[in-house]
């Protein structure tokens, strides 16, 4: 897998080119091509996603998460990559339908952040009743909602970044770098409602794939009982197994004791593939000419 980042289309394109021209002895099988979307919030403009939906806010990793040691200084790390389709049409339809239920001067809005666990422009449900209402970019966690009735505990930040763990369940990150891709040309503000064709190029750096990435997909997003019993999957990237899955949606607020609202968001997302890789340091590739074939290369010290 080749990745090619750069800051025109004509920049990707050229070296795209320029790769496939050098490179001899492999096939090409297939391409992505990745699309930024933006939106303005209150006159401050935000990458998002199909959705519409600020992306990017909160990725909180550290090289201790990310890098594999190799020797002599040297490190690599894990990538997983999914390409995630989005039905947007399906999913403003389900939020329209949700929000008749809600007691919000803004339902929409509401049920929009009852499903990420921010609004859209980012603002933490949390700490926050409106959009707006709170910095999106502070750092909070969810120990003043253990209940849920502010946001959700299968709200999709709360199920992947839970920010508190039940003993015995652990904590881990991922280093988080996706990308949109479009296949059918969306207009720049995001009126129509695609189908398909559009959707998420979603990568992850990581130590370790199993003790990260498919602990956090396994044990907490597809998770019906994660953080409790009860709390269903997370409804962006969890697993449905086939089932019918009513997550249980506040009708107010921060209400106590209110009654949960039992509703279907459907298959807004899913997978349409993915792999797993390895990525390694720049010194692990120069070692690799001149060790055994069958044998993985010993990074040589740095030359002082």
């Amino acid at each position: 897998m080749i990745s090619i980042s750069g800051t025109t289309h004509a920049q990707v394109t050229e070296t795209e080119q320029n790769i496939r021209a050098s490179i001899k002895g492999f096939t090409f099988l297939f391409s992505e091509t990745g699309k930024r979307l933006y939106r303005t919030f209150d006159g401050v403009r935000k990458k998002v996603e199909h959705f519409g939906y600020a992306d990017g806010i909160s990725n909180p990793e550290t090289a201790e998460d990310l890098l594999v040691d190799e020797g002599n200084g040297a490190a690599g790390s894990y990538l997983v990559f999914r390409k995630l389709e989005q039905n947007v049409a399906l999913f403003r339809s389900s939020i329209t339908s949700l929000a008749k239920e809600l007691n919000h001067p803004d339902p929409e809005e509401f049920a929009k952040a009852q499903l990420i666990g921010r609004f859209q422009d980012g603002t933490p449900l949390t700490l926050a009743s409106n959009a707006g209402e709170a910095d999106s970019s502070i750092e909070f966690d969810f120990e003043e909602d253990q209940d849920g009735r502010k946001c959700p505990r299968h709200a999709h930040l709360r199920k992947v970044n839970p920010r508190y763990c039940p003993a015995g369940q652990g904590g881990t990150f991922i280093g988080r770098r996706s990308m949109n891709y479009d296949s059918i040309g969306r207009p720049t503000d995001l009126s129509d409602a695609p189908k398909g064709g559009v959707g998420m190029l979603f990568q992850c750096y990581q130590k370790s794939i199993v003790d990260q990435f498919e602990h956090i997909q396994a044990n907490w997003a597809s998770n019906r009982r994660f953080p409790r019993d009860g709390d269903r999957a997370d409804r962006i990237v969890g697993q449905r197994f086939g089932r019918v899955s009513e997550n249980p949606w506040n009708k107010s607020w921060g209400v106590s004791g209110e009654e949960s609202i039992p509703f279907d968001m459907g298959n807004i997302v899913w997978l349409k593939g993915g792999e797993y890789f390895y990525t390694p340091s720049i010194r692990y590739f120069e070692a690799l000419p001149d060790w055994p074939v069958g044998q993985l290369p010993r990074i040589p010290p740095i030359k002082e």
